[in-house]
């Protein structure tokens, strides 16, 4: 009985020892990385037999070496070293899964590790992936023919596909803005640059239209002017040239600081500026207020557009109070009746009320010059000739005349005069020698 028993024991360690060796060949051979075991099914009664029969095989085997091992170093314990060799060997099955696994651990290392080194070499020198490429990488994935890790392989090689493609596009994108930029820095340049010459070529074209408008004026006055031998053979004074131009400007300077600088700009400053008006005259010389004369200052329009008018209050009414005065014949006398008759208006007027009084005297003959230039192209519609510029003083049979050549802005020459006899002045003689526009706009 005890031999049979032993004999069967035999049989059945023999056949689990099988059946561990052929499980163990097939997970080591296998190249399934889901593990061999997917091969099979588990659930039918064979297949766990045939799992019990291993795993009895594996018990045993393992129990068996540890106890040779323990019987050398243990050798008095018996039944005890029995026990721990079994309990021992048990303990060791779970060592049989991470067995089977490790094909598929080896498989899983050598796709990543391809799929790594695939990933280093396009990143650093490959081309940009296809959307062909792509889409082929993606498919593949796809295949449930492939294991699993092979697949998760495939999909992150995709992503890491297209985050290369983004990168490259972005990339591309940024050299192309940058080109753009450059080209579109190149057009601004030679914009300039072409705007730089234009300009240049419009400002040359503006200088030399300047200097033919000025020598075009300076043959015109040279034509038109009278020569100065003329007018001193008539018994005329001209206050022109350096010497002149420094007294008219002292008497100019003088009437400025009494009259001018009286600006009314109200009918109550108006009245005000009326009642200062014999103190101020005092300061002017060659001029004197009669006793029977009464100023007053007129005043029309608004304080933003208006004059203003020194008159003489009579019973007849309101005369201009420059003919009024007593003028000395003299040379300040004489200039200080032109200033009151052709200047004060002008400089008592603002806005609109400058139309029709607005008046330069033109005391050189370069400023004679600059406003002819203004004419342009046109010219005179007569043959008259013109005095030169500078005040002038002439002897009349009873008196004289004070006269200027003045500019209305816009509209052209004039000849201003005044003839002052026995020590009063005339009404203001105008006249037109070169008109070529309607005026400006105030």
């Amino acid at each position: 009985m005890g031999e049979t028993l032993g004999t069967l024991f035999g049989l059945v360690l023999a056949a689990g020892v099988a059946v561990t060796g052929h499980f163990l060949a097939k997970a080591l051979r296998s190249r399934n990385p889901e593990t061999f075991a997917g091969e099979r099914n588990w659930q039918s009664w064979q297949s766990k037999v045939y799992l019990g029969i291993g795993a009895v095989g594996w018990v045993a085997v393992v129990a068996l070496g540890l106890h040779g091992v323990l019987k050398l170093f243990m050798p008095a314990w018996g039944d005890a070293r029995l026990t721990i060799s079994i309990l021992g060997a048990l303990a060791t099955l779970p060592l049989a899964e991470h067995l089977e696994k490790l094909p598929r651990l080896c498989k899983d290392y050598a796709v990543l590790s391809g799929t790594v080194a695939w990933l280093e070499e396009n990143l650093s020198r490959g081309p940009t992936p296809t959307d062909a490429e792509l889409e082929r990488i993606l498919e593949q994935s796809r295949d449930t023919s492939k294991p699993l890790v092979e697949r998760h392989a495939l999909v992150y090689k995709h992503q890491m596909m297209l985050t290369l493609k983004i990168r490259d596009a972005r990339v591309e994108a940024a050299v192309i803005a940058r080109q753009e930029n450059a080209r579109a820095l190149e057009a601004a340049d030679a914009e300039r640059a072409r705007a730089a010459v234009l300009k240049a070529e419009q400002e040359a074209a503006r200088q030399a239209a300047q200097i033919e408008k000025r020598q075009r004026a300076e043959a015109l006055v040279a034509q038109r002017v009278q020569p100065e031998s003329l007018i001193e053979s008539v018994d005329q004074v001209q206050l022109s040239g350096a010497v002149g131009q420094d007294k008219v400007m002292s008497l100019w300077n003088e009437f400025k600081a009494s009259i001018v600088g009286a600006v009314p700009s109200g009918p109550d400053k108006s009245q005000a500026a009326a009642a200062q008006l014999p103190s101020l005259l005092t300061k002017l010389a060659g001029v004197a207020l009669p006793s029977t004369v009464n100023p007053y200052i007129a005043y029309q329009g608004t304080p933003r557009d208006g004059y203003c008018d020194a008159v003489a209050v009579e019973a007849s009414g309101g005369v201009p109070l420059y003919q009024r005065l007593q003028f000395e014949h003299s040379t300040s006398g004489l200039v200080n009746a032109l200033f009151f008759a052709a200047v004060l208006p002008q400089k008592w007027s603002w806005g609109h009320g400058c139309y029709d009084r607005d008046a330069e005297l033109i005391l050189s003959a370069d400023r004679l010059v600059a406003v002819v230039q203004d004419a342009g192209k046109r010219e005179p519609t007569d043959d008259a000739t013109w005095p030169p510029a500078g005040l002038r003083i002439k002897r009349l049979d009873d008196g004289f005349e004070v006269g200027c050549l003045a500019s209305r802005p816009g509209r052209g020459l004039y000849d201003l005069s005044v003839p002052v006899r026995n020590g009063h002045a005339g009404p203001l003689e105008v006249r037109k020698l070169f008109v070529w526009g309607q005026g400006v706009f105030y």
